[in-house]
């Protein structure tokens, strides 16, 4: 089974454009994990736009709604796009995060620890439908700026 020279372009291209643009083409694999995840638990995942299977979530072209660094995901704002469900209780393995916006949702469930993440700055959790708060969500956030949560 061989690569046409059509394919072999574009696979060179490629990965010229991502060595030379010093772009990460490829998002960890436990960032793509937890995003799917996220996905996967919502009523209404269409929401998001996001493709099912054969995309990388940091681009090009990156995810609706998802921004990344270096393959690593820094921010996810799906603010006021109606999705219901939970978050991934695996949430503060994203340990890139430094800007959440998941206000104005519908989201459900046990608000996953952000224990360790210590990246994070910005986090929008208000207008949600939260039942619980896990006893070290706190833990580790020593550089949290802003915190809405109401």
């Amino acid at each position: 089974m061989g690569v046409d020279s059509g394919e072999f372009v574009c696979i060179v291209v490629g990965l010229f454009v991502c060595l030379v643009g010093g772009v990460s083409c490829v998002t960890n694999q436990n960032d793509f994990k937890i995003l799917s995840d996220f996905r996967d638990g919502l009523k209404n995942p269409e929401l998001l736009k996001w493709p099912v299977e054969g995309n990388d979530p940091c681009g090009p072209p990156a995810w609706p709604h998802v921004f990344c660094s270096n393959g690593r995901v820094t921010q996810i704002q799906v603010q006021g796009l109606g999705l219901e469900g939970p978050l991934p209780q695996n949430l503060n393995q994203l340990d890139k995060l430094y800007n959440v916006g998941f206000q104005r949702n519908k989201f459900t469930g046990k608000l996953p620890t952000f224990s360790g993440l210590s990246n994070l700055e910005f986090a929008f959790l208000d207008f949600n439908e939260f039942d619980a708060i896990p006893a070290d969500f706190f833990h580790g956030l020593s550089n949290v700026r802003v915190f809405g949560f109401g």
